[in-house]
């Protein structure tokens, strides 16, 4: 199988990292990122993206569970493999909507048919169509232009006008348009995007910081200086989007 993909190792032993590393470069993937805590876990994807991440339940600073939790929320497009230290792993570790597992002691035919069944799964899944909706076409005066919806960090209206800001890795950049921000609401991915005002529409993978400001609230964002208001009555729908009781 000729196909390119991309992984994130998050493992507390630094020595399992190296393996898994060297094992999966060995299959033609590319290692994007590896962390030891669940904090770099979520850093790694939100820099480099990955097709998947090999996650260990017990990592350093957080539980495995609530680490593959973030990742499904903030980069559903990411899938999660559990590292499990032996036969016996914690019962909770299956509350996690894994792809695959993977138990110590490591064996490498055994683990070469796993990443072999985690491969065709990943090439089932990009040939699919129903998954190339993460791709939306924006009309651009006489254009039409196809942008990954995992870009967008921030879509804004005003007087007619829509703005599309861009994180990609080419460069930042901002689009207008006169699609109103309704239909885009209809046409993104509900568990990534939220519509935290009348007049704006979040990505919440980029979402760094929340804070009140008057009777409403800002947020603010990775890699962007633009601002995003926040209504007083969408905000507890926010935090929980985000795990915040």
């Amino acid at each position: 199988m000729d196909m390119y993909f991309t992984a994130i190792v998050a493992h507390q032993d630094p020595e399992t990292c190296e393996f898994l590393s060297n094992l999966l470069t060995e299959r033609m993937w590319g290692v994007t990122g590896i962390a030891t805590t669940g904090q770099e876990a979520i850093d790694a994807v939100f820099r480099n993206k990955a097709d998947i991440v090999f996650l260990d339940p017990e990592l350093r600073d957080q539980k495995g569970t609530y680490v593959a939790q973030q990742l499904a929320t903030l980069f559903p497009h990411t899938e999660s493999v559990l590292v499990l230290a032996d036969s016996t792993h914690p019962s909770w570790a299956f509350e996690i909507d894994a792809v695959d597992y993977i138990v110590k002691p490591f064996e490498r035919e055994r683990l070469h048919k796993s990443l072999y069944k985690i491969e065709c799964y990943l090439f089932g899944k990009r040939a699919d169509p129903r998954f190339v909706s993460s791709f939306i076409g924006i009309r651009n005066n006489n254009e039409i232009e196809f942008i990954d919806q995992r870009d967008i960090v921030l879509i804004s209206s005003e007087k007619r006008v829509t703005k599309i800001y861009l994180h990609s890795p080419e460069r930042r950049r901002v689009i207008k348009v006169s699609e109103s921000l309704c239909s885009f609401e209809k046409r993104l991915h509900a568990t990534s995007f939220f519509r935290t005002h009348r007049s704006y529409l979040i990505n919440l993978r980029y979402l760094h910081k929340i804070y009140p400001s008057g009777q409403t609230y800002i947020a603010t964002f990775k890699g962007l200086q633009e601002i995003a208001y926040v209504s007083k009555n969408k905000i507890g729908t926010l935090y929980k989007m985000v795990n915040i009781g």
